[in-house]
């Protein structure tokens, strides 16, 4: 399955935006998929640097597509592919580690941010903590409101588009898929916007707003015992975020500062 994000900038009297998702089910070998998507890429990319029309590029597209889904399947992500991609690797790891009833360690948690996120190769992923396909934050097995504002501190603070499924932040209920994607309760919504999560959502969005580093910064992640550290950097101006294993025997807590 490929789910991929396709960010195309046309230059012309008004910048306009394309995000195409491709989603697909027909298996094949993985280098006759890459070829494929470079096919797809190479074209975008050229159409932009000729500055044709948009309505004259996107005509273009379909038998290219067709091509595509001919062939494809079996995906991964390979360097200098694509802009981002849907960070399922970071939401797993994220379950894992607070929600699960039997949790991994801090350490094999520290290992899977670091996989999710390698070196000066990590791009605009699209970070996510829930959506339609998954069951919702305040219903995971051991969700409590500090571990959803630990999760959503998480998605705030690491590199890439942080991306919130409609009511998580007010503490929506949902099991699988349908029970996931209930009504929003408009009605509701004075009383459910005094609660903490809402607020320390809103907190977490005006500080990656006037923070740089949290947008464009460098990220380094340490291990130091039982504490789990998430540090931006943007010329000089440093963001941490310390999280202190509540796995290990002790209480589970986390604290943002500014070095």
């Amino acid at each position: 399955l490929i789910n991929c994000t396709l960010r195309v900038r046309f230059s012309g009297e008004r910048d306009s935006y394309i995000f195409q998702r491709i989603n697909t089910a027909v298996f094949a070998e993985p280098r006759m998929v890459m070829e494929n998507i470079a096919k797809v890429l190479a074209h975008i990319r050229a159409t932009i640097e000729g500055g044709d029309p948009i309505s004259r590029s996107l005509a273009q597209f379909p038998a290219i597509f067709d091509d595509m889904y001919v062939n494809m399947v079996v995906a991964g992500e390979q360097s200098g592919q694509f802009d981002g991609v849907m960070n399922y690797p970071l939401r797993k790891a994220v379950m894992a580690y607070l929600f699960d009833e039997k949790p991994i360690d801090i350490r094999e948690f520290y290992e899977r941010l670091a996989a999710a996120f390698p070196k000066d190769r990590f791009g605009i992923p699209m970070n996510l903590l829930g959506s339609h396909d998954t069951t919702r934050l305040a219903s995971l097995p051991k969700s409590n409101t500090e571990k959803v504002k630990l999760a959503l501190a998480l998605l705030f603070f690491l590199p890439g588009a942080p991306c919130v499924y409609y009511g998580d932040e007010i503490g929506m209920e949902g099991g699988k898929d349908p029970d996931n994607r209930r009504t929003f309760p408009w009605k509701a919504l004075p009383q459910r916007k005094k609660t903490s999560v809402y607020n320390f959502a809103k907190g977490l969005i005006t500080l990656r707003k006037r923070e740089t580093a949290l947008r464009y910064g460098s990220l380094e992640l340490s291990l130091n015992g039982n504490m789990l550290s998430v540090t931006r950097e943007f010329r000089g101006q440093k963001l941490r975020l310390n999280i202190f294993d509540g796995n290990a025997g002790i209480e589970s807590s986390f604290s943002i500062e500014k070095p």
